[in-house]
């Protein structure tokens, strides 16, 4: 594939992603607009108190790991298989992940621009699925050893999101336990993406885990 035409696509997703971390401090972070970090009914959530900044850092820790991973792992993958001359078979191979690709930057900015953290992890869940699709279709190629890691961690991090999403219910439903499943749900998520993001990088970068 010629390296100008996939320059374009890194370029493309750089784009995408950088919409959406944007839009993580412009459009207001999830916990501004989410009732459970509001102190009083209808007034802001104060920016200074613990538990704001506590999960203001990790949604943005989530968004910014997420983005570095597939920045990171789109570029190796899509370097590794197609920087050679094309034909109609790689040609058809190419149009689904870059496909993909634009999926996984459209639901980055759709979890960017979440007003809670229901929906924030929601969209979690739906790009984690996205990857777990894609890696069954690299797995089917014959992409053994990474796409199999990119399917576990995926569907992994699909069932804890999804899972989050459903456990985060309205503030008032019952009352008090909608600002707690908010917080966790955070904290959990946050703890999660971390942890993958090293051992993601150490399998991208390295070929391995290191433990």
């Amino acid at each position: 594939m010629n390296e100008r035409i996939l320059a374009v696509v890194g370029e493309t997703f750089i784009v995408i992603c950088g919409v959406a971390v944007t839009q993580f401090f412009v459009g207001g972070a999830v916990i501004d607009s989410d009732p459970a970090f509001r102190t009083e009914k209808d007034k802001p959530p104060e920016r200074y108190a613990p538990w704001y900044v506590v999960c203001y850092m990790l949604a943005l820790i989530i968004v910014v790991t997420l983005v570095l991973r597939f920045l990171i792992g789109s570029n190796s993958q899509l370097v590794q298989d197609y920087n050679r001359t094309p034909d109609i078979r790689s040609f058809h191979r190419f149009v689904t992940d870059i496909s993909f690709l634009m999926f996984f930057g459209a639901f980055l900015v759709g979890a960017a621009q979440s007003k809670s953290v229901r929906a924030f992890m929601g969209w979690l869940a739906l790009t984690s699925a996205a990857g777990a699709g894609w890696s069954l279709i690299a797995l089917w190629r014959g992409h053994s050893d990474l796409a199999y890691w990119w399917l576990c961690v995926n569907f992994a991090q699909f069932v804890l999101t999804g899972l989050l999403s459903w456990w985060c219910r309205p503030v008032d439903d019952p009352p008090g336990k909608g600002k707690v499943a908010a917080r966790w749900a955070l904290i959990l998520a946050g703890v999660w993406f971390m942890i993958i993001f090293v051992f993601d990088l150490e399998k991208i970068i390295l070929g391995k885990l290191i433990f």
